[in-house]
């Protein structure tokens, strides 16, 4: 856990991986038919959807290694080739082949269902993704490592991206486990930070006394764990509103970072955007974006577009001091934006 931050070691038990897989098996599309594409390297806990998930039902798995993922042609040519109908990535890692304008389910019939996990998912990933693939189903899952890979998931049919057109839902509970939402009001319909409750809680981090007394408790006798994200609930949905440590303070202003980013992601020739703060000490002086433009997209007055384009849906105190245009985002090894790279290029520049 930790491919963000500070890695940790977490112990998972043999209840807890059984827990998921048999809860995992159940979910519609997944059975012995499923062909699984491989997408996520070991080190990732979202991994074990492919290879406990497969080995559990007697589905396949298309294996693959780092210089096939990083190849596009070759990971697409190795989806055709063996049929692959199930992928389980970050949005992230989707978002460049949307840039591929043959990744589309006339090529690609075989492709039914893609699972998001590990990144927030803006609807206009969604949008995109179902304009390429009319028939795809769309899966949104979250959990994190410390609540063994998957905690909520939801389809996310056109019905449910009209309902919630700004941010998506992550989805319902698991049967076996249970949402807590802490605040102050303890009204779950209020923002809170979302907790997790259930035998598929991890039993604490390796040697890390002081962290799992902060992160782990118990609830009516159950292991439950505080994942550090702000949610709420509604009508039994779980929606996801930003982590603690992205949630900044500027001049004076509470601003949620996402919010930037999914307002950027609406603009027909964004295909990808993220948001952060150069600091200086524990102080933001500012917010900087960095997005990724369409080909053919004129990038001379970008700066001014975006900033009169924002100005319109956002408050003045929310609009980024600087735009950066990049041709593509640096990955971590998990295919999360690595927003520490991005930053150090930005200060380096």
């Amino acid at each position: 856990s930790g491919s963000t931050g500070e890695p940790k070691g977490v112990q998972i038990s043999a209840r807890a991986l059984l827990s998921f897989v048999n809860w995992f098996n159940t979910w519609d599309g997944i059975d012995n038919k499923t062909v699984f594409m491989n997408q996520a390297p070991f080190s990732f806990d979202i991994s074990l959807c492919d290879f406990i998930g497969g080995f559990a039902n007697g589905s396949r798995i298309i294996l693959n290694n780092y210089s096939i993922l990083k190849n596009g042609n070759l990971f697409l040519k190795r989806l055709l080739e063996y049929e692959g109908n199930t992928l389980v990535c970050t949005p992230s890692f989707i978002n460049m082949y949307l840039t591929i304008p043959d990744f589309c389910g006339i090529n690609y019939p075989e492709l039914k269902q893609i699972i998001f996990i590990g990144e927030e998912l803006f609807p206009a990933t969604v949008r995109k993704l179902r304009k390429a693939f009319p028939n795809l189903k769309i899966i949104n899952a979250y959990g994190p490592t410390e609540a063994t890979v998957v905690t909520t998931y939801i389809e996310i049919t056109d019905a449910v991206l009209q309902e919630f057109p700004v941010a998506l839902p992550i989805g319902y509970s698991r049967p076996d486990g249970e949402i807590l939402i802490l605040n102050e009001s303890k009204n779950p319909s209020e923002l809170g930070e979302i907790s997790i409750v259930g035998d598929h809680v991890s039993v604490g981090y390796l040697n890390n006394e002081k962290k799992n007394a902060y992160s782990f408790f118990t609830h009516h006798g159950k292991r439950a764990y505080k994942t550090g994200d702000f949610g709420f609930i509604k009508n039994n949905i779980v929606f996801f509103s930003g982590r603690k440590d992205e949630q900044i303070k500027l001049n004076g202003y509470r601003i949620e970072l996402e919010e930037i980013s999914n307002q950027l992601l609406k603009h027909p020739d964004i295909i990808n955007a993220t948001v952060l703060p150069l600091k200086s000490g524990n102080t933001v002086k500012k917010i900087v974006s960095f997005i990724i433009l369409k080909n053919g997209v004129d990038a001379s007055n970008y700066k001014t577009i975006l900033k009169d384009y924002l100005s319109s849906a956002l408050p003045s105190y929310m609009i980024p001091s600087d735009f950066i245009s990049l041709d593509e985002f640096p990955l971590n090894s998990n295919y999360k934006v690595d927003k520490g790279v991005l930053l150090k290029n930005y200060l380096e520049s």
